[in-house]
């Protein structure tokens, strides 16, 4: 990579920045712009995708997370911040799209995600509920349910 592309590169302003790479289409991506777009940087250049497919609901979230699902293909965003609201969408570039499953974690903001290679599924852990009580339990997506793993 040259380090002068980088340099020159625009690069977006941030507040709380999310970023994963998504190595089916060899981009970082990252949210929580002060714009709200979606960015993707390629190894040399940021690309706003202005473009986007998507429900205004996305806006509104406070408190996501990002993770790059291998079995989908598809970069899944964790949201449970908006009560009443879809927990999980998939983005895959061009469209950010609802995503289907049974139910979702209790509501929370400021958890964890990662996708579980071994396991091949999403997990989000802890957060804090809107009691602001901190939450140590850890849940996992897989085949379109979410299933409590453990509560320590």
């Amino acid at each position: 990579m040259n380090q002068s592309h980088l340099t020159d590169a625009i690069i977006p302003s941030i507040k709380q920045p999310e970023i994963v790479y998504d190595p089916k289409r060899e981009v970082l991506i990252l949210t929580k712009t002060f714009n709200d777009n979606i960015y993707e940087f390629d190894g040399s250049q940021w690309t706003v995708k202005d473009n986007i497919i998507y429900d205004e609901q996305f806006i509104s979230f406070i408190s996501y997370d990002l993770a790059y699902d291998k079995n989908k293909g598809r970069v899944i965003i964790y949201n449970n911040s908006v009560p009443e609201e879809p927990c999980l969408w998939e983005y895959n570039g061009a469209e950010l799209e609802k995503a289907v499953t049974s139910l979702c974690p209790p509501f929370r903001w400021g958890q964890a995600m990662a996708f579980n290679e071994k396991e091949g599924l999403i997990m989000v852990f802890g957060g804090v509920d809107n009691q602001k009580n901190a939450l140590n339990d850890v849940w996992k997506h897989q085949n379109d349910s979410w299933t409590m793993d453990f509560n320590s």
